[in-house]
């Protein structure tokens, strides 16, 4: 059994806040005093551990590639909860923005969107044409990007009508087949970092 597994991005960790009743401060060596670089950080730390997932969500395919379900695993006591949802045998499953997104990849073309811990029925589930074969999701600029295989442009989404409204042209980077085959993306600082493959399907 195959297993694809995607966790939303962890938040950034804030600044050092002063917090007094954090005993454990950051340090610096004033010991030499000839190094004047080091003033001693007069700031603690915030006592932020970071993100504290309890939930992953994942997808489990059978071995003949027939059938695949979601399904999710408790990691502090690694419960499964299996068969949530009945989905395509070709999928990726992203979870962005507070949401679950499943896409339906080549011959299905979909991208289903689930809220956490609801899985009886998506909040959505729409169309990203035939033989588009989407790859990623991702938020960006108020936007939902959907990045398609079979596609030389990205195409963007309403996250409210989940309407599409527009697309982003990235056939000035085709390698000669008509795609540049967009497969995975990363938004960081209100940027979208997207990958081409440029695989030459022309050529087998």
């Amino acid at each position: 059994m195959l297993i694809s597994l995607l966790l939303a991005c962890p938040p950034e960790i804030p600044e050092d806040t002063a917090n007094s009743g954090d005993t454990a401060g950051d340090t610096a060596d004033t010991s030499d005093t000839s190094d004047t670089s080091e003033t001693g950080d007069t700031d603690t730390d915030s006592g932020y551990t970071g993100p504290d997932y309890a939930t992953a969500v994942v997808t489990t395919v059978s071995d003949d590639y027939a059938s695949a379900v979601l399904a999710t695993i408790d990691v502090d006591t690694w419960a499964i909860s299996d068969s949530l949802a009945t989905i395509p045998s070709d999928n990726a499953v992203v979870a962005e923005d507070g949401m679950v997104y499943v896409l339906g990849r080549l011959g299905f073309d979909f991208v289903r969107v689930y809220k956490p811990g609801s899985w009886s029925e998506p909040v959505a589930e729409f169309s990203t044409g035939a033989g588009s074969n989407p790859q990623d999701v991702a938020m960006c600029g108020g936007k939902l990007y959907v990045s398609n295989y079979g596609s030389a442009s990205l195409s963007t989404y309403d996250p409210t009508t989940w309407i599409l409204n527009g697309g982003v042209d990235l056939g000035a980077y085709d390698d000669g087949d008509g795609y540049p085959e967009v497969s995975g993306m990363v938004e960081m600082n209100g940027t979208l970092y997207v990958e081409m493959q440029q695989l030459a399907q022309d050529a087998g």
